[in-house]
């Protein structure tokens, strides 16, 4: 998007075994990545500072467990809007791999912080795949989050099943997926099922 920023990756850090990528930008977004003698995206006099951090690796003497955490900060300096405003993110994940299974529990909250209302996103999220064998593999995952907006909630809940069937260079995909409460709008259902497929030259 044309950001500019400071980023610093450490694969292993200390010899843990866990990897840190964190990055700062002055001005997330702005498009101030310009062509030469381009103007700056800057409009308004809104400043964007932003800073994000994520910690990822595998839980030593543990085969097969993996977490992480990531952080995300951003702050906004307006003179267009009334005050100043923000964005805060954090979230957490467990993944466990054992033979055919594989199960990952993931927790993230968002809230954005308006000039003149607050949002808030907190979500939960799990998921569970088994490979029947070489070629064939299904698995279900759920997501529930809730969207609260100066005392209004609304909670959309998200499951679906899929059934994944590999030959040669083919990938067939099957899902069904079923939302309630879609896009944070009361008693909105949403079914859908899809089926996909992908072949390799």
């Amino acid at each position: 998007d044309g950001t500019y920023g400071i980023r610093v990756t450490m694969a292993d850090f200390m010899g843990s075994g866990f990897k840190i990528d964190g990055m700062y930008s002055t001005d997330v977004g702005s498009g101030d990545a310009q062509a030469d003698n381009g103007s700056s995206g800057e409009t308004g006099g809104t400043s964007d500072k932003g800073l994000e951090l994520a910690i990822t690796g595998s839980i030593p003497m543990v085969e097969g467990l993996d977490v992480g955490v990531g952080y995300y900060d951003q702050d906004t300096d307006s003179t267009v809007t009334t005050g100043n405003y923000g964005q805060q993110e954090g979230t957490a994940y467990i993944k466990y791999s054992t033979g055919p299974v594989s199960v990952g529990f993931q927790r993230g909250v968002v809230e954005i912080q308006g000039a003149t209302s607050n949002q808030l996103y907190d979500n939960e999220m799990i998921g569970i795949s088994y490979k029947i064998n070489e070629d064939l593999s299904v698995s279900y995952n759920e997501l529930e989050s809730r969207s609260s907006n100066d005392g209004t909630d609304v909670d959309q809940k998200f499951d679906s099943i899929s059934v994944s069937y590999s030959m040669g260079g083919m990938t067939i995909n099957l899902a069904d997926s079923d939302v309630s409460n879609s896009g944070y709008t009361k008693n909105r259902g949403v079914d859908a099922t899809s089926v996909s497929l992908a072949i390799a030259f």
